[in-house]
């Protein structure tokens, strides 16, 4: 499975366009009856459902903030493929202090 080149969009990024919409994190757990902690889990998992959700208050398409977590057709890529083969995390800054 190829992964779209495109990046996601960073969750702090996400996060701003809710505050900007008038919304948050908390207020897209109400309005589907779930936890805070689902929706922010988000961040590192795809849930179809709550990207659709967060999409819909912003005014984008979920494949828009989330490429990576659709296909080119649009449809939500399994979880368990995207997986493994999600794009590789960031590397962590390490303190140089503690690393000697």
């Amino acid at each position: 499975m190829k992964h779209n080149r495109r990046k996601d969009w960073t969750w702090p990024r996400v996060k701003a366009a809710l505050e900007d919409a008038g919304s948050s994190l908390s207020a897209v757990a109400g309005d589907l009856n779930i936890t805070r902690f689902t929706v922010a889990n988000t961040k590192r998992r795809p849930n179809p459902r709550v990207q659709a959700a967060i999409a819909n208050i912003i005014g984008q398409e979920p494949k828009v903030i989330w490429p990576t977590r659709y296909t080119s057709k649009g449809r939500p890529v399994i979880r368990s493929q995207w997986m493994q083969n999600r794009p590789p995390p960031a590397p962590r800054h390490v303190n140089s202090a503690k690393a000697a």
